[in-house]
């Protein structure tokens, strides 16, 4: 059984499509769990979940914590999966994508479905093939083991929040002793609307980068050297 983690904010015209694409999946040994940070839309967001049969459980924050929220979840439902994937309101996907993730399940890693290679700043990368190690995996959607999520994937600061994806792929690797992995997934397809723009994240989520260098990104135990080859 794998846990699907998604939050409803800013994009709530996305929910009935996302609950539709969910809804037609050829897999069906999973749950989604839909966080809701927007508490204005509380009825609206249990009238159009609350039917469908995939829904284990709908959480509403009274204060908007962003995708730190998947991370409090995680650590929650670690020990009821073994299996949890991350997935972003503004992805589309097609009928398969749990039925791929589940065909190649990776004790070994967190995957993703786009990830990149840092080949200096922030925007310094180059974006790595299906199959391909890497060191930032775009956190839309995310596959990966429950053990993954050890005590330590909770403790970060608020003003980072909004930075989950990279905190996760660091965690995973420095803690957890994951490798991070792209995965061979068609039919996905973002629609890129500026979310970090109007949150004004760009900068912080640049910071944050620097930041997990200092403490040790490229030299963790298992950590993705720019060559592909895993650093020991």
């Amino acid at each position: 059984m794998i846990a699907v983690i998604s939050c409803v904010w800013q994009r709530q015209e996305r929910l009935a499509y996302t609950l539709d694409q969910l809804s037609k999946q050829t897999y069906k040994g999973f749950r989604l769990y839909l966080i809701n940070n927007n508490i204005s839309l509380q009825n609206k967001v249990y009238s159009l979940a609350g039917n469908k049969k995939f829904v284990a459980k709908i959480y509403q924050n009274k204060e908007n914590r962003g995708p730190y929220a998947r991370l409090e979840l995680m650590t929650k439902l670690k020990n009821e999966y073994a299996w949890m994937m991350t997935l972003d309101d503004d992805l589309d996907f097609g009928e398969t994508l749990l039925e791929q993730w589940s065909d190649q399940r990776d004790q070994t890693a967190l995957q993703g479905w786009a990830g990149f290679r840092f080949t200096g700043g922030y925007w310094e990368r180059e974006q790595a093939k299906p199959g391909e190690y890497c060191h930032y995996l775009w956190g839309s959607n995310l596959f990966l083991p429950s053990t993954a999520v050890t005590n330590t994937l909770t403790i970060l600061e608020k003003k980072y929040w909004q930075c989950d994806d990279l905190w996760l792929c660091y965690h995973a690797n420095k803690y957890a002793g994951l490798n991070l992995k792209v995965g061979k997934i068609e039919g996905n397809k973002i629609n890129i609307d500026g979310k970090d723009t109007y949150l004004s994240q760009h900068d912080i989520k640049i910071n944050f980068l620097e930041e997990l260098r200092k403490r040790g990104w490229k030299n963790a135990s298992g950590s993705i050297l720019a060559n592909g080859e895993v650093a020991r």
